[in-house]
């Protein structure tokens, strides 16, 4: 705004003036009030329009000669049914979808009771259980019979205890379900020095050991602890212990019994274009890399030799990648996830073989990597594994849902990545591994290009595997891992647990991202162009000023958050309130009556 003396003039925020549209005159300094009609019918008087929770009757109004009656709107129950109602007779556990909603087309979603594994149960759609579904209309309150309590068992301790409680809460050996300690025998753990990750030393069983087990019968010297790998929960096995030996795809590979596998011997074999009858009841292999010129695709078989129970058990995979370069160098790449206990301490273990043509292999190599109390707790997803060629250097690449963490086991290092802002099957996590791989990390050939430096697998963002702690255990291959989140509908009413797709395609709302929730969502209308047409009538005058002043916040403003249909949108630096800032970005979009606005002028100056 201009002075005819060529002057600009900019009034103070906390003396701006309030322009009344129905009497055309500007009124005293500070914000309206007036009367506000609710959502359930009722009339609150003495209310501005930021604090109207649905429709402000104008400034000077009161409930006397107000007319408020409750809108309508559909109402979803559990079974999937909708009628269309007030908010008041869409009683719990129904759902109200909103002021002007339809039951035409039905979109209300079925919802069910869930018994989860763990003996827990959960309310909501069937797509979102995890483990077996009661019913449309069911609800974990009145669910009758109730959810199975999770099996009980021994469980071995390891000071020779015995406790009968769910795998859930076993601390120690659980010997499976409806046994007891009566029919267990839970052998005394032999003692030994174990190396904490804060440097110090204690003499304890190995599954109570939270960093470096030194053997049975070690004792806390002076030297115990030196010359750890960094962390040292991270380790490198060499040739006479815990090495991969003889990997080829006619005989089986060797697992050797040293200090750090528990007592379980894993005995693993490959073999070339398996069947399909050969792979029944087993996980699907990854695809051979683009890069490969393999005509088949590997499979790895195992089994899991308990040595001391003398049975075999059952190992939890998340599927593998193997294959050879288009070069004279064949290099074979795979990830084992497997769960022997060390108290509740869970591996991956990655491993490689390389050498020439002929499966001669001069080469192998393995990682061994304690996960279960070093990753955060919630969901984290495999997003990659492989080696650097000419160091044989393993890696692995998982996403943390709890911390949106990318976190990076690299050699004898453990590696986090914070904030990456997108969930782990967004496309552009992919750009975010390749620039990390070679600006932080040292990867060579992230992303596999035929030469004869690295083999990589990264899984396709559509199938990731799944480690959920505190359960200690890969989700199976071929299975979609959930993404959930709060979606806000075009009425600007939320619902909980769906994917961005369910989202946008189904309910053509706003997806709130990540693990959020509705009770952390304020729904917000998409602003108009210019941010500042307030009255969407393509100019920026009077009228919409009067809607900038009754959401000022500070002196003589309103104090409350951003959530009205038109605050948030004032807010032209994105700083949480409005104040001189957004007013000047305000300025620069005033076009007077029948002028239109120019779209280029809703940011900062």
């Amino acid at each position: 705004m201009s002075a005819t003396n060529g002057q600009d003039t900019v009034w103070n925020v906390d003396s701006l003036r309030y322009y009344d549209t129905a009497t055309g005159a500007f009124d005293a300094i500070g914000i309206p009030v007036g009367a506000c009609c609710q959502l359930d019918g009722t009339c609150v008087d003495g209310v501005t329009p930021s604090q109207c929770d649905f429709q402000w009757q104008g400034g000077g109004t009161n409930c006397g000669s107000a007319s408020c009656a409750a809108p309508i709107g559909a109402c979803c129950d559990l079974p999937g049914g909708c009628t269309e109602t007030t908010i008041t007779a869409c009683t719990s556990p129904s759902n109200w979808q909103g002021a002007g909603t339809s039951c035409t087309p039905n979109n209300c979603v079925p919802e069910g009771a869930c018994c989860l594994n763990d003996g827990t149960c959960t309310d909501g759609p069937e797509a979102n259980c995890l483990g077996v579904y009661q019913g449309n209309g069911t609800q974990c309150a009145t669910l009758n019979p109730p959810c199975p309590a999770a099996p009980s068992g021994a469980c071995c301790h390891s000071d020779g205890n015995c406790t009968e409680e769910p795998v859930t809460t076993c601390a120690g050996e659980w010997q499976g379900a409806g046994t007891t300690c009566a029919g267990a025998s839970c052998p005394v753990s032999p003692l030994g020095a174990c190396c904490h990750l804060n440097g110090t030393c204690s003499v304890v069983a190995q599954a109570d050991c939270d960093g470096a087990w030194q053997g049975s019968g070690s004792t806390c010297g002076a030297q115990t602890c030196a010359g750890l790998p960094t962390p040292a929960w991270l380790a490198t096995f060499d040739t006479g212990t815990d090495q991969v030996e003889d990997v080829r795809d006619d005989n089986p590979s060797k697992v050797m019994i040293g200090p750090n596998t528990g007592g379980r011997l894993n005995i693993t074999t490959m073999s070339r274009n398996t069947t399909e009858a050969d792979k029944a009841g087993r996980p699907v292999p990854g695809p051979v890399l683009a890069s490969s010129s393999v005509s088949g695709l590997y499979e790895w078989k195992y089994t899991d030799y308990d040595v001391a129970a003398e049975n075999v058990g059952v190992e939890e995979f998340a599927g593998f990648i193997s294959g050879y370069s288009t070069h004279c160098t064949r290099q074979f790449l795979g990830a084992r996830f497997y769960h022997y206990r060390q108290g509740a301490d869970y591996r991956l273990q990655i491993g490689a073989a390389w050498g020439s043509v002929g499966y001669t292999y001069t080469g192998h190599k393995t990682v061994n990597v304690s996960l279960g109390p070093k990753l955060p707790v919630g969901r984290n997803f495999l997003l990659a594994v492989g080696y650097d060629g000419p160091s044989m250097n393993l890696w692995v690449a998982l996403y943390s849902q709890a911390t949106r963490e990318l976190i990076a086991i690299v050699g004898g290092d453990i590696r986090t990545f914070p904030n990456l802002g997108v969930p782990p099957n967004h496309p552009a996590l992919q750009n975010e591994l390749n620039e990390l791989s070679m600006t932080h990390l040292g990867w060579t050939d992230f992303i596999a290009d035929g030469s004869t430096d690295g083999l990589v697998h990264v899984w396709s963002v559509d199938n990731l595997a799944l480690y959920a702690t505190p359960s200690g255990a890969f989700r199976a291959m071929g299975v979609n891992s959930p993404f959930l989140g709060a979606c806000c509908r075009p009425d600007l009413t939320c619902l909980d647990a769906l994917t961005s797709e369910q989202c946008t395609e189904n309910w053509q709302g706003t997806w709130q991202g990540l693990n959020s929730t509705c009770a952390q969502s304020t729904c917000l209308p998409a602003c108009n162009n210019p941010r500042f047409d307030a009255d969407e009538d393509g100019d920026v005058d009077m009228v919409d000023f009067a809607a900038f002043q009754a959401c000022l916040t500070g002196s003589g403003g309103s104090n409350g958050p951003l959530d009205t249909v038109h605050c948030h949108c004032f807010d032209a630096d994105h700083d949480d309130d409005i104040d001189v800032s957004d007013f000047d970005a305000f300025a620069l979009c005033g076009s007077g009556a029948g002028v239109l606005a120019d779209t280029a002028c809703d940011g900062p100056p």
